[in-house]
């Protein structure tokens, strides 16, 4: 890029989770400081040499030395399909109404494009307000997955009102804090802690985890 560029103290750091350079405030629509930690993790699983050069004042290069392949349908081809994945396969979570609590859209609409896949029934909510307005609409959720920070209240604390309503449904409590206050808070509540960035497969873990053996 053709950007202010790196400086010399940084370019370790931006590989961390969530470090953005000048976005002290963490403000969300500049991103989420995740992109080049994710880069940097899937390179390492590829084996695949990721190098980074920066001139400050003038912008970065990033670098990955990719392996030639066969074409992709060679490559498919000689492929077995992983147990599991049939299209055929039923969804594990059949018809599990799940009420997900997040303030940002885009980790809602990950959770919209994710879930159903699984084969639940999503909806979604800002904050406790608009949880109980869909309550109050008819959705009677047998899972409650909830941001821990949100704007003015708190994942636990959401959890224990909705649960005044519902009574003792499961519940998921996820974190992208680092803080050691925070995660304290978040730990301290009970209830099973994810962390962001959040795997598909880890989710439906928990999910699995939570919701056993709780009532229908």
């Amino acid at each position: 890029d053709t950007g202010p560029g790196i400086a010399p103290d940084e370019r370790e750091r931006v590989f961390e989770d969530f470090y953005q350079i000048g976005n002290p405030a963490r403000d969300r629509s500049r991103g989420l400081g995740l992109g080049l930690s994710i880069v940097r993790r899937t390179a390492r699983l590829l084996d695949v040499p990721l190098t980074l050069h920066s001139e400050p004042g003038r912008g970065t290069r990033f670098e990955l030395l990719l392996r030639t392949v066969d074409a992709p349908d060679r490559v498919a081809a000689a492929m077995p399909t992983p147990a599991g994945d049939d299209a055929s396969d039923a969804p594990e979570f059949p018809n599990l109404r799940v009420l997900a609590i997040d303030d940002e859209d885009e980790i809602l609409a990950a959770l919209a494009a994710l879930l159903p896949t699984l084969g639940c029934e999503l909806r979604g909510a800002h904050g406790l307000a608009e949880a109980e307005a869909a309550l109050d609409a008819g959705f009677a959720p047998q899972l409650l997955l909830v941001d821990h920070r949100l704007q003015g209240e708190t994942g636990p604390a959401v959890i224990q009102a909705l649960r005044g309503r519902l009574g003792p449904v499961p519940a998921l409590i996820v974190t992208g804090d680092t803080a050691p206050q925070d995660l304290r808070s978040a730990l301290g509540s009970g209830i099973r802690v994810l962390h962001k960035p959040l795997d598909g497969h880890v989710l439906a873990a928990a999910m699995r985890e939570v919701t056993q053996g709780a009532p229908t």
